[in-house]
C-alpha cells in the first residue's frame, strides 16, 4: 500500500527551501515573498520548493541557516560579513551571501513634534529599538553604544518590530525609530 500511494506523490521528494524573511511589516517579507513565487513556478521542473518564513529578522536569520534550522534568510550584508568572521558563530564560516539586494542606510526617523534636533538630544525621547534578533536592533544597539548610551539613559525604550513601531510613531507612543531600507521608502 505503501508504494502504491509514494509512486502516486512523488512530489514529497521536492526539495524544501526555508527562507527566512524577517517581521511583518519589515522590506523582507515581500520580497520573500516574490522570490518564493518565482522559485514555486519552476517546481514541477526542479523539485524545489519554497516558503517564505517570518522571522525576527537579519539576526536570527543568519544563525539559523549557520545552524541548519533553515536554508536560505535575508540578512544586512554588515550583519552577514561580521557573523562569518566570527569565531563564536556556530556554522558561521559556512555562510554564504548568494545576492546584495540593496544598500541599507540606517535610517534614524524622530518625530518633529518631541523637540530632538540632533542624534545627542535622542536620550530625551522614548527610542524603539526594534525587535530583537532584527539588524534593526543591532543598529540601534550598535549606535547607542558608540555614543555610550544604555536603555536607562534614554527616557524610554521599545522593541517594537516594524508593523508595529510605525503606527506607535505616528500616534506619538515612540519619539525615535531606527530602521534600515532602501531609500526612496514608503516608510
Amino acid at each position: 500500500h505503501a508504494e502504491t500511494w509514494h509512486s502516486k506523490h512523488a512530489d514529497f521528494h521536492d526539495k524544501l527551501v526555508q527562507l527566512g524573511a524577517g517581521p511583518e511589516g519589515g522590506s523582507f517579507g515581500p520580497i520573500g515573498n516574490t522570490l518564493c513565487d518565482t522559485i514555486n513556478q519552476e517546481r514541477v521542473n526542479t523539485l524545489v520548493r519554497c516558503v517564505a518564513i517570518r522571522s525576527a529578522g537579519s539576526v536570527f536569520n543568519i544563525y539559523a541557516v549557520a545552524n541548519g534550522s533553515i536554508q536560505l534568510g535575508f540578512g544586512q550584508e554588515d550583519l552577514v560579513g561580521e557573523a562569518f568572521l566570527k569565531k563564536d558563530t556556530r556554522g558561521g564560516s559556512g555562510l554564504r551571501t548568494v545576492a546584495l539586494m540593496h544598500k541599507s542606510p540606517i535610517g534614524i526617523m524622530v518625530r518633529k513634534a518631541s523637540g530632538i534636533t540632533n542624534l545627542s538630544e535622542i536620550r530625551k525621547g522614548v527610542v524603539n529599538k526594534g525587535n530583537r534578533g532584527s539588524g534593526i536592533y543591532a543598529n540601534a544597539t550598535a549606535v547607542l553604544k558608540a555614543m555610550d548610551l544604555e536603555d536607562k539613559d534614554l527616557a524610554g525604550v521599545t522593541f517594537m518590530p516594524p508593523v508595529e513601531f510605525e503606527k506607535a510613531f505616528c500616534e506619538g507612543r515612540v519619539d525615535v525609530i531606527f530602521n534600515a531600507l532602501a531609500h526612496p521608502s514608503q516608510l
